[in-house]
């Protein structure tokens, strides 16, 4: 759950750091958002040079449901987005926003998500600045 009034809430933060093929699953996240808060992410992935894995999360009433925001796409860095539930978000279900500072051969696979009832179900900005990027099979309404 993440409560929140005030910005940087993150139910699940991964940043750089140690690790590889990191895997965020079968979580239900739920947001209690009041007062002008515009922070409170339910999963956020931030300029990490891994594979990562997000699949069958439910994430609701969060101000953004899923946000991956690679500061430059690293090298090895590969994100694979399927099989999530984003519903009610403030601001953006599932936010992809990379930057140009793009420096590698990164990879973005986003497949077979829902994102119902968000200001803006999905915003993909940058997208191009990975060098292998498929999507499919996404629903909103």
């Amino acid at each position: 759950m993440i409560t929140s009034n005030s910005n940087d809430r993150r139910a699940i933060y991964k940043s750089d750091g140690t690790g590889n093929n990191i895997r965020i699953s079968h979580n239900i996240i739920r947001g209690i958002i009041s007062g002008t808060s515009d922070g409170a992410v339910g999963i956020y992935l931030y300029s990490t040079n891994f594979k990562v894995y997000v699949w069958n999360n439910i994430v609701y009433d969060a101000y953004w449901g899923i946000e991956v925001s690679p500061n430059g796409v690293q090298p090895r860095a590969v994100y694979y987005v399927y099989n999530n539930t984003v519903i009610n978000s403030k601001s953006y279900g599932i936010l992809i926003e990379t930057e140009s500072t793009a420096n590698g051969p990164g990879a973005l696979i986003m497949k077979n998500n829902i994102v119902q009832g968000s200001n803006t179900n999905y915003y993909l900005y940058g997208t191009g600045y990975f060098a292998t990027y498929l999507t499919s099979n996404n629903i909103s309404s």
